[in-house]
C-alpha cells in the first residue's frame, strides 16, 4: 500500500479535505462479493454472548461486518493492516448491501475518490491543496501506474472520474491503492488483526447510547498507540474505534448507518479510460 501522510497531519488533512470535496460522491457506498446484492438485503448480525472472551468478540465482529448490508466509516484507521501511518479518510467511506462502494481517503497529499458500481471502477485523483488544479507530474505518474494515458488524464483533469477498463482495473487492484478498504470483509479482517491481534477485554461502556463491550489491543514494541474497539453487545458490530496515541492524545474512527446506507450510483462526470 502507498506510504501514508504522517498520522497527526493526516487527521488535519482529512478534516480539511472533507470541506473541499464538492461532489455528491461523499454520500455513497461498498461491500464484498458474497454479501447479498438485492434491494432486500437482510443483515445477519450476531450479538455478543454474556461471557464472551475478547477473541470470541473479535471473531463475531469480523463475521458480522460483511453481512451487515451496508455501513459508513469516518475518521482514521490505524493498525498493522492499514500501513505505517494509517489511513486518513477524507469523508465517509461507505459500503452498501448491493455490491457497490465509495472510498475516499488522503495519501501523501493526494485524494483518492473511488467508486465501484455494478462491477465498474471509477477513479478520481486530485491534490488535497488544489482539488481543481491540472494534474501535476506526481498525479500523472500515479495514473500511469495502472495504464491510464496522458490523453485521458488531460480530459479528466482533477474534477472527473475515469472509468477504468478491465485491464486498468486489474492494474489498479495490483497497485493496492484500496488496500484494506476494498471490501467490508477486508476491512473487517484488518480491524480484527489489530496490531498483532492480542486483544483483551477492557470493560463496558455506553457509546452514542449503545451498550458496548470494549476490547483493547495494547501497544507493541515501537508502536505508539493503543487501540480499543467498542463493540455493540446486541449486534457484534463496531461502534467506535479509539486510538490512544502516546504523544498526540486520542484519535477515533466511527462506524454507523448499519443496514441503512443509500445505494451508490456512478458519479455524474465520467471519462472513459
Amino acid at each position: 500500500m502507498p506510504v501514508r501522510a504522517p498520522r497527526y497531519a493526516a487527521v488535519l488533512l482529512a478534516a480539511a479535505t472533507a470541506a473541499t470535496v464538492t461532489t455528491a460522491a461523499i454520500a455513497s457506498t461498498a461491500h464484498p462479493s458474497h454479501v447479498k446484492t438485492t434491494r432486500n438485503c437482510q443483515p445477519h448480525a450476531k450479538g455478543i454472548g454474556r461471557n464472551a472472551s475478547a477473541a470470541q468478540i473479535v471473531r463475531t465482529m469480523r463475521a458480522s461486518i460483511p453481512d451487515a448490508c451496508g455501513f459508513t466509516v469516518t475518521g482514521e484507521l490505524m493498525g498493522a493492516d492499514f500501513g505505517i501511518d494509517g489511513v486518513a479518510l477524507a469523508g465517509p467511506t461507505t459500503f452498501d448491501g448491493r455490491g457497490n462502494a465509495h472510498v475516499l481517503y488522503v495519501t501523501q497529499g493526494t485524494v483518492l475518490d473511488f467508486y465501484r458500481v455494478g462491477g465498474a471502477d471509477y477513479v478520481r485523483l486530485y491534490e488535497y491543496d488544489a482539488p481543481t488544479a491540472v494534474p501535476d507530474l506526481n498525479l500523472r505518474a500515479l495514473w500511469s501506474e495502472f495504464g491510464v494515458s496522458s490523453r485521458v488524464v488531460n480530459k479528466a483533469g482533477s474534477t472527473k472520474w475515469v472509468r477504468l477498463t478491465p485491464a486498468q482495473q486489474r492494474a489498479f487492484n495490483r497497485s493496492d491503492m484500496l488496500g484494506s478498504l476494498g471490501t467490508p470483509s477486508s476491512l473487517a479482517a484488518a480491524l480484527a488483526d489489530g496490531t498483532t491481534a492480542t486483544w483483551k477485554l477492557s470493560g463496558t461502556k455506553v457509546v452514542d447510547g449503545i451498550k458496548c463491550t470494549a476490547i483493547t489491543d495494547p501497544a507493541k514494541n515501537e508502536q505508539d498507540f493503543i487501540e480499543t474497539i467498542y463493540v455493540n453487545d446486541k449486534t457484534g458490530l463496531p461502534v467506535t474505534v479509539r486510538y490512544a496515541v502516546r504523544h498526540g492524545g486520542t484519535l477515533a474512527t466511527g462506524f454507523g448507518h448499519w443496514s441503512r446506507t443509500s445505494a451508490v450510483t456512478r458519479p455524474a462526470q465520467v471519462v472513459a479510460g
